[in-house]
């Protein structure tokens, strides 16, 4: 027998494919699989008359293929799903593991499972984060993790499998649901569009954007109006799109039930059911990268349409639907639903103030408003909360809290705040973390609240209610101080100033159109996790790490852990939620006084949006806790060891120098370390040279600074300059430790052996400077020595435990350059490049010494 034609070889070439395959069928007359190849041919062409002329001719033939096709065709060409039955019910008779659509579209649907192991069955949907499970148990319990889920698994697209009711019983029966909407918005996104899983399943081209009128990238809203069609031709779309209750019939059955966003739970109960002894998350390796994102916001009541099966049989789970639809509709997903004349009526701008004030006085209504606003789309969303900020009250707004004549001029409530700022950020956050609840104490009264909107990582808001009016208090900053307050009745917002011109310089303003537009956004964008969470009675404290950033994760964060541990409030939190690139130094769960058996500490994985909704329905009091002194204490437990400095010993001398490539560096630093190096050979016989660069982090991989990508390759920058430092000849015995790609805590320890270090101003100074303590010598431009308000941050006695002064390289022997050399652009002139006169660098180098050492 000749060897059948594939299409997917052709690439464009159709007309040659048609006619090779029936020149094979000609010479090879009783290869059915080749004729159901033709009759998909014609399918997928939508060559009506050619495929209704051929499948006349064939359909009697026993092949489940032909078979199969035809009735495709018959669902999604003809629209006619009743005619489809007889080939639909042949499928089953030659291959009862005919996969689910099969069954589905003759409404015999059952359970559908996979058995991943022993004793472990689940129900794996596509788009619903079956790869990430299948991934876990191949790596964990096979020792595969290279190997692909559906070589070993099987694929429910091609066949279905069925399980006793015995297996069934002494099984772990475990499923992934998701919103319907959500997981056709996924795949549109993620397959169609970033992966071009249409030119993939065609074998064309990425430069090929059409198949026979079909736009292989279309629009969302072209992908709806021809959604039937893209069903007809593509594997890949009914695939994905098929509904979820295509899979499932009885959600009873079920162990164990996880929305998408909680993958990490479901491993752990897998893991925990399969006795692995796993701490972690889920391999995520199916993540819309947004680089080609479309926005997918048109046709919703459409998709509620064909997605009514789904919404019924989950109405436990995503309920903005439940009183929508009915459960009569047998067949939901049925092409004579036509995604036509589904225009959506906007909402005025005038009414979303109803709808906000409706939702935060907590009624049920304002979830179904919710939902119809965010059918009209992104766009008209965003338009609809920047009208919503436009009409709130800021003439006046920012308040000096230490002018009295400014202060008399704001409402009780706005009053009674400033009187709580005044007791001292640490003091508040302490007060609300013994009370669990922020208390706001009025004339007359004392208002409470218990409930954290999270905004940002670094804005929270807290909702109280007096009287008729709704008040929000704003936390923001690394400082996470009170910056604001809200009356939505009212429409009146208050931001305050706390000292004018303070060094360094805090979150003195919170800008109304970030806070207020946050406000909304997150109540569109959580509205049943929020509502829930406001609803409900809040059973406990917890903690948001949040900097991420190596300087305010010490700075704010880790000094707020280490002044709760010593005042004993930290043994009152319930949990530790650390952000993606917070507590990059991975002290909080080793080094405080927390109770490691009772898991406390989680680091997040999760996107942001997940994370939050998570955070909601934990149902915590969430704050966060910040400081900005740096002890002895805390330091040490960073190094893991005590702080101890000693002279420098006659022959011998130790140095960190410190790299900075992105920007706010010296331009001619190559040059600069090589004559430092020789200029110490002449002083000492042996110099151990300690170069700091960038670290990484288990959790959050490289640490880069702000507005850093991983294309500018710093980290290769820095290597070559640790190469070239190290071939050089010098005159005495020279060792050069690099620490770029290091741990933070290999890091430390490394820079705590130095006697003294130069480094260009930045956060690499939060390793020298607040954690060992060093002396050494800043290298900055004359703007920022001249005008940086928060210059001495780093060895300020108010910020570091028995700080050590630092040496500032006098202005004489810096020259400003701006930014044309930078590899990180940036407009600030505090981040403008500068040159070193390098004698005048030696000469302060030689000082520092004899400082440390004495006279030489």
């Amino acid at each position: 027998m000749n060897v059948k034609p594939s299409f997917k070889k052709y690439n464009k070439n159709y007309e040659n494919y048609e006619s090779d395959i029936i020149s094979h069928i000609d010479k090879n007359p009783s290869d059915t699989n080749a004729k159901a190849d033709l009759l998909r041919y014609y399918a997928r062409t939508r060559n009506h008359a050619d495929f209704e002329s051929y499948s006349a001719k064939i359909k009697e033939l026993d092949n489940y293929h032909i078979q199969s096709q035809i009735a495709r065709y018959e669902i999604f060409s003809k629209r006619d799903v009743q005619s489809a039955k007889s080939y639909l019910e042949s499928c089953i008779r030659l291959n009862p593991n005919s996969p689910m659509w099969i069954y589905y579209f003759l409404d015999k649907r059952f359970n559908y499972y996979e058995k991943l192991c022993e004793g472990l069955l689940y129900t794996a949907i596509p788009k619903n984060g079956s790869t990430s499970l299948k991934n876990f148990i191949l790596d964990k319990v096979y020792s595969k993790p290279d190997e692909n889920p559906h070589s070993q698994f099987g694929n429910p697209f091609f066949e279905s499998h069925h399980f006793s009711i015995e297996e069934k019983k002494r099984s772990q029966k475990v499923i992934v649901i998701r919103d319907p909407i959500s997981r056709i918005k996924s795949y549109y996104n993620k397959n169609i569009v970033e992966e071009r899983s249409l030119n993939f399943e065609l074998g064309l081209d990425d430069d090929v954007e059409e198949f026979f009128d079909l736009p292989l990238i279309p629009s969302f809203e072209i992908f709806l109006n021809k959604l039937w069609d893209y069903c007809l031709v593509f594997n890949d779309v009914l695939h994905h799109i098929l509904p979820q209750s295509a899979y499932v019939k009885d959600l009873k059955e079920y162990d164990v039930i996880v929305d998408v966003r909680s993958l990490n739970i479901m491993v752990q109960k897998v893991s925990d059911f399969l006795d692995l002894d796993f701490k972690g998350s889920a391999p995520h390796k199916m993540v819309l990268s947004n680089k080609n994102k479309e926005e997918v916001s048109v046709g919703e009541d459409f998709l509620f349409s064909i997605y009514m099966n789904d919404y019924s049989l989950l109405r436990n789970y995503y309920s903005s639907v439940k009183n929508n639809f009915s459960d009569n509709d047998v067949l939901s997903f049925n092409p004579k639903k036509e995604m036509i004349n589904f225009g959506i009526p906007k909402l005025p701008a005038s009414q979303i103030k109803d709808v906000v004030q409706d939702f935060f006085s907590l009624k049920n209504s304002s979830l179904i408003e919710i939902d119809n606003i965010k059918k009209m789309g992104k766009s008209h969303c965003e338009k609809l909360i920047s009208e919503f900020d436009e009409s709130v009250e800021k003439i006046n707004c920012h308040i000096n809290i230490n002018d009295l004549n400014e202060v008399v001029s704001v409402d009780d409530f706005s009053l009674a705040v400033i009187n709580k700022i005044k007791k001292g950020i640490v003091n508040v956050q302490d007060e609300m973390l013994k009370t669990n609840k922020l208390t706001v104490d009025m004339p007359s009264v004392s208002l409470e609240s218990s409930k954290s909107i999270i905004l940002t990582p670094h804005i929270f808001a807290l909702p109280f209610i007096y009287e008729n009016d709704i008040y929000f208090v704003f936390f923001a900053g690394f400082h996470s101080q009170i910056v604001a307050t809200f009356n939505l009745n009212r429409m009146k917002y208050v931001s305050f100033i706390y000292q004018i011109d303070q060094k360094p310089p805090v979150d003195r303003v919170l800008p109304s159109n970030t806070s207020i537009k946050h406000l909304v956004s997150n109540m569109l964008e959580f509205n049943y996790e929020l509502y829930s969470y406001l609803n409900k009675a809040t059973v406990g404290r917890g903690v948001l790490l949040a900097a991420q950033h190596m300087g305010h994760s010490l700075w704010n964060d880790l000094t707020g852990i280490q002044r709760i541990e010593d005042n004993k409030l930290i043994r009152l939190i319930r949990s530790f939620v650390i952000l993606k690139g917070a507590d990059p130094y991975n002290v909080l769960e080793n080094k405080f006084n927390i109770r490691k058996d009772l898991g406390l500490v989680r680091y997040s994985y999760l996107q942001w949006k997940e994370q939050i909704a998570n955070c909601y329905y934990n149902n915590l009091f969430w704050i966060r806790i910040t400081d900005n002194f740096v002890t002895n204490k805390l330091a040490g437990k960073m190094l893991d060891q005590e702080i101890e400095k000693s002279s420098l010993e006659l022959n011998e001398v130790t140095v960190t120098f410190g790299l900075r490539m992105e920007n706010r560096t010296w331009e001619n630093q190559k040059d600069g370390w090589i004559a430092l190096i020789k200029h110490l050979a002449k002083k000492f016989d042996k110099i151990t040279v300690i170069i700091d660069g960038h670290n990484v982090s288990k959790y959050s991989g490289t640490l880069r600074s702000a507005g850093e990508k991983e294309e500018h390759s710093i980290v290769d920058k820095e290597k070559e300059l640790v190469s070239y430092l190290s071939n050089q000849d010098y005159s005495a015995d020279v060792k050069i430790i690099s620490c770029i790609e290091s741990t933070l805590t290999e890091n430390l320890k490394a820079i705590n052996k130095s006697d003294f270090f130069i480094a260009p101003w930045g956060a690499g100074l939060a390793k020298m400077r607040w954690v060992c303590n060093l002396p050494g010598i800043v290298l900055t431009s004359n703007w920022n020595l001249k005008s940086r308000p928060d210059l001495r941050i780093y060895d300020s006695l108010e910020y570091r435990e028995d700080a050590v002064e630092s040496v500032f390289l006098d202005t004489n022997y810096i020259y400003d350059i701006g930014n044309e050399s930078s590899l990180v652009k940036s407009d600030l002139a505090q981040k403008n490049n500068f040159k070193v006169d390098i004698d005048g660098l030696l000469l302060a180098v030689d000082q520092l010494i004899e400082k440390i050492r004495g006279p030489m």
